[in-house]
């Protein structure tokens, strides 16, 4: 069975969880005005049937004010809203007793408090339910604007009070459902095609303290052959959170080293390289004629300008380090070693034991990552067997002049200009940055987020 280490972890502080209430306010009351809401039928059972027909609901105002969200130690957060008011207008059909009327009218809710609870509910997943939800309608006013009756002012108020509990109703269910779609269903998620799963099930149950919500996950990448397999890898080491606001993630290199791991398992790390897969403005094609004048050999035995390929396979899973780095960059250390065959029409002319070593310099600039490749190098090169035999050293200084030109196009065609990083959802993730630690990344964000009610809505859906 897979340990229960740690590798990844989530946190978010209570101020950021505020500032992203405040955002989805903010955004909502803008987007509100002239809102169309879906018609609504409406029954309220009685001695007498009254039942109701809304049509062409228009939202003209809604302000929330005076909300808050706080962390409630060990598993609960508390949500309040102090002062919720809305307008709306809207056309009705309604019947009672088998007489009816129509026309439409004003609905006016002010000084209205929502507040409830939302309570960790699973300890091996990040899942809340609601607790306590409490709704109170302060002031409810209907005006009937056509036809202006007294008898339809009237009828609007002998139901009053059923219309307060209506209201009251499903702005609880609306809370409610918002807590509980809050619900990380899927915790073991195939990564394409490729036989490898990621499981980030919680390791500990969720922790709330009074400043910060903290998710503690496995962070394991596994084959979805074998899915409680624990791979011969290195644990985890200590890392924890900082008292910094904002979103912190910080995950161990045991994520990436298993992932590694699962990868070499299955063969995904094999490859072959061919004329055809170099860059278009690679100064040479793979041919016995240009390997031919660093091992002589080639020419001797198969002639000039043969095809030539390189067909590696890794003899260990790479292993990927982040090294201390005191800036707010990512320093990451690579080493493996690969058995590669050099063919020419098929034949193996050369199997040649690689050890290779990387270094990289990574940063976020702009939700996109940059960086720099600093060095691909062959530390070592023997030859293995092979149809011929040869000298290495000047193949080994040879692949490390062409690896030196490859990161080149490498740092420019990518990194210089960044990898956009996928976003999420409505998040503003720009103002983001990430270090490197013995053994971890942390991963710091000051997120934004612009939600419109349309976006609520379908959440809730």
């Amino acid at each position: 069975m897979v340990a229960l280490i740690t590798a990844l972890i989530f946190a978010i502080s209570e101020q950021t969880i505020n500032n992203l209430f405040r955002d989805i306010v903010v955004s909502i009351e803008a987007d509100t005005k002239d809102y169309l809401i879906p018609d609504q039928f409406i029954q309220i059972d009685m001695e007498r049937s009254l039942s109701m027909m809304l049509r062409d609901i228009h939202i003209e105002k809604l302000t929330i004010e005076g909300y808050e969200a706080t962390m409630i130690s060990p598993d609960s957060i508390d949500l309040d809203i102090k002062t919720l008011n809305l307008k709306l207008s809207f056309k009705y059909e309604y019947a009672i007793n088998h007489l009816g009327d129509q026309g439409s009218a004003r609905l006016e809710i002010l000084n209205s408090t929502l507040s409830t609870t939302a309570v960790s509910s699973d300890p091996s997943t990040i899942k809340f339910s609601p607790v306590n939800t409490k709704v109170k309608i302060g002031e409810l006013f209907i005006e009937v604007l056509r036809p202006k009756s007294v008898n339809q002012n009237w009828f609007f108020s002998m139901f009053k009070s059923d219309i307060k509990d209506l209201v009251s109703n499903m702005l609880k269910n609306s809370l409610n459902m918002a807590i509980e779609s809050i619900n990380l269903k899927d915790t073991y998620i195939p990564i394409s095609n490729s036989g490898i799963c990621f499981n980030y099930s919680l390791s500990h149950p969720l922790k709330v303290t009074n400043t910060m919500l903290e998710a503690d996950f496995l962070g394991i990448f596994v084959q979805d052959s074998n899915p409680n397999y624990n791979p011969p890898i290195p644990k985890p080491k200590n890392f924890m959170t900082t008292n910094d606001q904002g979103i912190q993630i910080l995950a161990s290199d045991y994520i990436i080293n298993s992932l590694s791991y699962s990868a070499y398992k299955l063969e995904l790390l094999n490859f072959t390289i061919t004329s055809s897969q170099l860059p278009i403005d690679f100064p040479f094609d793979l041919t016995t004629t240009i390997f031919g004048m660093i091992i002589p050999e080639l020419i001797t035995e198969y002639g000039l300008g043969k095809p030539l390929a390189f067909s590696c396979i890794f003899a260990q899973p790479p292993e990927l380090i982040f090294a201390d780095n005191p800036e707010w960059s990512v320093t990451v250390q690579a080493s493996g070693f690969m058995e590669c065959q050099v063919l020419v029409e098929s034949d193996i002319a050369l199997l040649l034991g690689i050890s290779l070593i990387s270094d990289s310099t990574l940063y976020l600039e702009n939700w996109k990552l940059k960086g720099t490749i600093n060095d691909i190098e062959i530390k070592n090169i023997e030859c293995i067997a092979g149809t011929i035999k040869a000298e290495t050293r000047a193949l080994k200084e040879f692949i490390n002049t062409f690896m030196k030109f490859y990161i080149d196009t490498l740092n420019k065609s990518f990194l210089d200009e960044g990898i956009e990083i996928p976003s999420y959802g409505r998040f503003n993730l720009t103002d983001s940055k990430m270090k490197s630690g013995s053994g971890y990344v942390y991963l710091l964000i000051n997120p934004s987020i612009s939600f419109t009610l349309e976006d609520l809505i379908n959440y809730l859906d």
